[in-house]
Formats: structure tokens, C-alpha cells, sequence
């Protein structure tokens, strides 16, 4: 049986979903990686590891997009960035993998762009996501820093 053209493009969404799912999973591995090796966690965690974890996530994502290259027309602006954003990420990956301590502002700036263009191309794909974590935190917002009754009051 033929698949419907929804059935074909629920079937593209839920690939290209994965894709970009993997894509927000590797970008965190490797923010992993990087806090692994700082200073303060220096030899309390194995790099290797999380190393191999970032590869084999990479390889997910290569298949993942590979699938995705009957595409609308309509779609390959968000797959451009995607596609920057694998980019990044590998050149994030290939930074810390030469050398932990020389390569970790490479691989942070790296990341920072891959971030950014997976950001992009969720703001212009419906049913795509960032976690944006800038606000969270358990503390009450700075306008409730000035009540003086109620929960978590400042007395």
C-alpha cells in the first residue's frame, strides 16, 4: 500500500525530529566533556568514555541526516543549519579530542556557534525546540526578592 502525502510527511517530520534531537543530545555530551576535563573535575571522571559517546552519538546524527535528503524545498533552509550546526559540532568534537587542555576555547566557541544555529533552525521549524536553561533556577524571581510576607520571603 502506497503511503499517503501524510503519512509521508509525518514520516519526514518524526526523521527530521531525531536529527535535531541528536543534534541538542551531542551538543550536551560535548558541554560534558568540557566540564569532565575542567580543572575542578581534572581525573575524577574518564574522558574516554564520554569521548566515545560523542562518536557514536556523531554517527547517529550522519545517518540520521542522510535519510533526510528527499526534503521539501520548503525545509532546506532549517536543514542549512542543521547541516552548520553538524559542522560545528564535529569541529567541537575534533578540537578536544587532539588536545584536552589547548583545544577547550576552540571546542567552546565551536559549540557556542553549533548552538546557535540549531537555534535557528528550531525557531523556524514548527515542532522543534530549545531548552533554554538562562532562567532555571529555584529562587524566586528579583521582584519577589522585595516582599515581606509569604513563601520564601526574605524576613
Amino acid at each position: 500500500m502506497e503511503k499517503t502525502l501524510f503519512e509521508t510527511e509525518l514520516d519526514h517530520l518524526h526523521r527530521y525530529d531525531r536529527c535535531f534531537d541528536e543534534c541538542r543530545h551531542l551538543a550536551t555530551q560535548i558541554g560534558g566533556l568540557l566540564l569532565a576535563r575542567s580543572s575542578v573535575m581534572k581525573g575524577k571522571v574518564p574522558l574516554q568514555p564520554l569521548r566515545s559517546a560523542c562518536q557514536e552519538t556523531f554517527d547517529q546524527i550522519k545517518s540520521q541526516r542522510a535519510s533526510l535528503d528527499d526534503a521539501n524545498s520548503s525545509d532546506q533552509h532549517a536543514l542549512s543549519h542543521i547541516d552548520r550546526a553538524v559542522s560545528l559540532l564535529q569541529i567541537s568534537m575534533d578540537a578536544l579530542s587532539d588536545d584536552l587542555f589547548s583545544g577547550a576555547e576552540s571546542c567552546k566557541n565551536a559549540l557556542a556557534a553549533a548552538i546557535r544555529e540549531l537555534r535557528f533552525a528550531a525557531s523556524m521549524t514548527p515542532g522543534l525546540s530549545m531548552v533554554d536553561l538562562t532562567c532555571a533556577c529555584c529562587a524566586l524571581p528579583d521582584a519577589d526578592l522585595n516582599r515581606k510576607s509569604g513563601p520564601g520571603a526574605i524576613l
